[in-house]
This record gives C-alpha cells, structure tokens and sequence, in this order.
C-alpha cells in the first residue's frame, strides 16, 4: 500500500486561509479610508469658522441681526407699603413702581434692501431697511389694578423700545405720540424693561381720554436677519 504524502502548503496559501490577517487586513484598509474622511471632516470644521468669523467681522462694521421689540408705554406711579421701623413700629413709606401698557394696536410696514458682501470665498447677506412703525395705547383699566388715577405720575411717563443693535440706526429717529413730537434717547439702566434701547418722555396731563397715539420710523441697517417681537393686542 502506498501512501500518501501530505501536501506542503505555502505560504501564499496561508496567508490567503488565514482569517487573522484578513481581519488585519481590513483593519488596515478602514483606518487608511477614514484619512480622507478626517481630513474633509476637518476642512468643513474649518470653512464654518472663518465663515463664523466673517461674519462677526461684517457685524461689527456693518451691523448685525436685528430684532425690534416694542413699543411699551411706562406710567410710574405711587404706592404705598408699610414696614417696621427702627423702634419695632408699623409705618408707611411711599415708592415708585411702574405700569407697563401694550398698545391696542400695533402695525408695523418694512421695505428691505438686500446686498451681498464679498468676502474671500463667502458672501454675507445685509441689508438697508426703512421700518414704519404706529399704533395706539388705550387707557389701563384702574380698577383692575388696584390704582386710582391720583397715583399716576403722568408728567413722568416714558415710550420704550428696543433694536438689538443700535449701530445700525443710521439716524436718530423722532417719536409722534399724543400730539407731541418727542426727541429719543438710549436707555443706559439695565433694571429698565428691555434693558437696553431707546425711549422718549411724553407729559400724558392733558391726555383726558388716555388714549395715546404713536408713529415712528426707523432707518437702519443690519445683516442676515430682521425679526420683530410683536407685543401689540392686535397686530396688523
């Protein structure tokens, strides 16, 4: 009987059965096909910052994103409140607070110019934009709110409202309110409603009925957005 002698396998045949070096194999083949993708992953990373940051350049020359709030009428008024004195004893002292009064009707009309900057590879949106807003302030229900009309300070009341970035404002714009023309100032108090702002002064003595109609407008310029926080009870 002859026998059979085993084949020698060679080593391209092991190499070729072998499951660890194929699994080694792979390995090498997913860390080499993930070189690429890092480095595209990468240059997205980077093309989005310096995206990010011509755009704060654009905004810090031009004008950022605007957003518009209000306006609020502001009535101070007395109050008083009772606290304990040095000696232990109940007293009264009187305080300033303020009444808040949304308009009754609020519309608001804006003609936008767009243009795009040119900035290496990257355009940014900005545009001019005149906004018309008016409106009414109808008189508080008093009642409602515990207060008599002998605690309003009308000569002391005040118009606010507010553009997120006041660099934008390409002149300073005048208030029409109650039949008065009101110059506009910045709102520097951060206790104030919209912590910063503008605001306007109206003397509301002689406004017997407590309505207190409003228009203004304003010219400014910004980039890629114009929002407006609408605070009217009716909106049009």
């Amino acid at each position: 009987m002859i026998e059979e002698q085993p084949q020698k396998r060679s080593a391209m045949d092991w190499l070729k059965e072998s499951v660890t070096i194929k699994l080694i194999f792979i390995g090498i083949l997913i860390l080499v096909l993930l070189i690429p993708s890092s480095l595209v992953e990468n240059l997205i990373t980077e093309r989005a910052t310096r995206q990010d940051d011509m755009m704060r350049d654009v905004s810090e020359k031009w004008s950022g994103s605007q957003l518009i709030k209000g306006p609020v009428l502001i009535i101070p008024y007395k109050k008083a409140v009772k606290y304990m004195d040095a000696a232990s004893k109940e007293s009264t002292r009187e305080i300033i607070e303020n009444l808040y009064i949304l308009p009754d009707n609020l519309h608001i009309r804006a003609t936008l110019n767009t243009q795009l900057l040119h900035r290496g590879i990257f355009d940014v949106a900005v545009y001019n934009s005149v906004v018309k807003i008016s409106g009414n302030f109808s008189k508080a229900d008093l009642g409602s709110l515990s207060l008599t009309a002998d605690q309003l300070l009308l000569n002391k009341a005040h118009i606010a409202f507010s553009i997120s970035d006041l660099k934008g404002l390409k002149n300073n714009p005048v208030l029409k309110a109650a039949g008065q023309t009101l110059p506009v100032e910045p709102i520097f108090d951060n206790r104030s409603l919209f912590g910063s702002g503008l605001q306007a002064g109206i003397d509301l003595s002689n406004a017997a009925d407590g309505e207190v109609p409003f228009d203004y407008t304003l010219d400014l310029k910004g980039s890629q957005e114009l929002s407006f926080l609408h605070l009217g009870k009716l909106l049009m």
